[in-house]
């Protein structure tokens, strides 16, 4: 979130992700024009995968979440005529704009998590559809008790005080180390 756009671009590019490997990349942002709901934007005239991986996350965005649709839309059709993060990135791109904040019901619902987090899950589900796999809602994570290991740290006792100053005190401190397993199994430090 702290890149600017032409570096979020060259980041994308930069790991190797590419179309021809059917790598997405995937922006969401929230809108605004007083309207309600979504408003999904695709890579060029369409007829292509950012075109079908747009309306694949918007129908299953509007059928969890029971929220209006403003469309699935070229890149053509916007404003500025070309939208930089679907066309210069090398994968398979698309622009999900989530409610209007300038709206008064859809702001309420971005300050809502759960609302946030059905929104999440139905575009979660929708990329899952679009690339054919099962959709599996993962588990919050539990804690991992794993065994610690204490070293005793010792602090120096044998401070020279000089005249006006007291001497240190003797300091006894625990420094607590966490463990890891490896790829064998077995725990390392």
């Amino acid at each position: 979130p702290n890149m600017d756009l032409q570096k979020r671009i060259d980041w994308i590019n930069g790991t190797g992700y590419n179309s021809e490997f059917d790598d997405i990349a995937i922006e969401i942002h929230i809108n605004d024009g007083g309207k309600s709901g979504f408003e999904f934007w695709f890579e060029g005239q369409g007829q292509n995968t950012s075109q079908e991986l747009a309306q694949t996350i918007m129908q299953n965005v509007n059928t969890r979440t029971g929220l209006p649709s403003q469309g699935v839309k070229s890149e053509f059709e916007h404003k500025y005529k070309s939208l930089a993060f679907l066309s210069k990135t090398n994968t398979t791109s698309v622009l999900l704009e989530c409610l209007y904040i300038d709206n008064k019901e859809d702001a309420a619902k971005l300050e809502n998590d759960d609302e946030l987090n059905k929104i999440s899950k139905a575009i979660a589900e929708g990329i899952c559809n679009y690339l054919k796999i099962e959709y599996i809602e993962a588990e919050s994570p539990k804690p991992v008790q794993t065994p610690q290991t204490t070293y005793q740290v010792q602090a120096n006792s044998n401070i020279q005080s000089t005249p006006g100053q007291s001497q240190q005190p003797h300091v006894q401190q625990s420094i607590t180390r966490p463990t890891f397993p490896n790829n064998s199994g077995t725990m390392q430090q």
